[in-house]
């Protein structure tokens, strides 16, 4: 592996795909090689790298009980994957496989996606963990009545 990126949030080109199974866990997974092509500011913008930044990666989306909804809907959010239920949809992401078509709903060759590359400690060596940024939440304002409740529940007494 080249240089260690320094954590943070970047911007991926995706150059490749498959569907894989875990070899310890043998759960399945999504794994999306990807040109990592920019770094996010303070402010929240894309910041281009240079070509000696630029460096190759994977994401490798874990698919159990307890992330696949997450990744799906990730996967339809960042990726714009409109799955066909028809076929079992998840052909349609593996090159591998005859749903898959080029320029179809489960080529995502040439989508840029957000990524969050962290550094953990793996039997004594520090190394690379990339991941997809969850934390990108919508804002809900609250409801009529919200603040009645809010200050009831959680009032600061005097």
């Amino acid at each position: 592996m080249a240089e260690k990126v320094a954590p943070g949030k970047y911007l991926g080109r995706v150059k490749g795909q498959a569907l894989t199974k875990a070899q310890t866990s043998g759960n399945f997974q999504v794994l999306l090689k990807m040109d990592v092509i920019g770094k996010k500011d303070a402010y929240g913008d894309f910041t281009e790298l240079d070509d000696t930044q630029k460096v190759e990666r994977s994401l490798i989306l874990t698919l159990t009980a307890k992330t696949s909804q997450k990744v799906l809907g990730w996967m339809k959010t960042a990726l714009g994957w409109e799955p066909n239920t028809a076929n079992g949809c998840w052909g349609e992401v593996d090159p591998n496989r005859m749903a898959w078509k080029q320029g179809g709903p489960g080529d995502f060759i040439g989508r840029e996606i957000e990524v969050e590359c962290k550094h953990d400690a793996y039997q004594g060596k520090v190394r690379e963990k990339w991941e997809i940024p969850f934390a990108q939440r919508e804002i809900v304002a609250l409801e009529d009545g919200d603040l009645d409740v809010l200050n009831t529940l959680y009032g600061v007494s005097q």
